[in-house]
């Protein structure tokens, strides 16, 4: 977990498809021999836990990735707990820390789902980048006004799906609120400033 008192702003996974998305991203970082760059820019959760929306989500379609084991249970107990553990994500946010040793000088962060090859081109790694979910490689862009200290969001790319509270980010937004909700091609998220 982040330390909160470093924490400027949270955008947090809200929809089904984001918070799948999140659980894999954060999957293969957890599980990565070295640190990973995206790590810093993520507070995950020290355990998987259950969510009743992506559960019900996962119940009703489930695919053979999901349900294929290599050997069947032995008692109702073990089904029972593979069911649990399948069922079970990821949680946590993407965070804007302003004392990051990672923030560039001129305090942004772009969000999507990288580019191949390219390690550090975004801070938000948003899904795997075999996993499309509309997001573009380089989708979107977080920076801190100069002078209000608000987040501006805006989307990088013709036809990358951007919208603030429903509104499309063709020019940079102002969340000048302490909370949003943020669409990210087909990833919603909450997003709220510390405090």
């Amino acid at each position: 977990m982040a330390d909160e008192s470093c924490i400027y702003a949270k955008l947090t996974p809200s929809n089904v498809a984001a918070k799948l998305a999140f659980s894999a991203v954060a999957d293969s970082l957890l599980t990565a021999q070295q640190p990973l760059y995206h790590r810093s820019f993520m507070d995950i959760s020290s355990t998987k836990q259950s969510d009743a929306e992506v559960a019900a989500f996962l119940s009703r379609n489930q695919d053979a990735s999901l349900s294929d084991t290599p050997t069947e249970p032995d008692t109702e107990t073990e089904r029972e707990w593979e069911k649990d553990a399948r069922l079970s994500i990821w949680t946590g946010s993407y965070i804007i820390d302003l004392r990051s040793e990672h923030v560039n000088s001129s305090a942004s962060w772009t969000a999507g789902r990288g580019r191949t090859g390219a390690v550090q081109d975004v801070q938000f790694l948003l899904c795997p980048r075999k996993q499309k979910a509309q997001v573009r490689g380089i989708h979107a862009h977080f920076t801190v006004h100069p002078d209000t200290g608000f987040i501006r969001v805006q989307q990088r790319q013709i036809n990358a799906s951007t919208c603030v509270n429903g509104e499309e980010t063709e020019r940079a937004i102002h969340i000048n609120g302490a909370t949003a909700r943020i669409a990210i091609g087909d990833l919603m998220y909450n997003f709220a400033y510390a405090g």
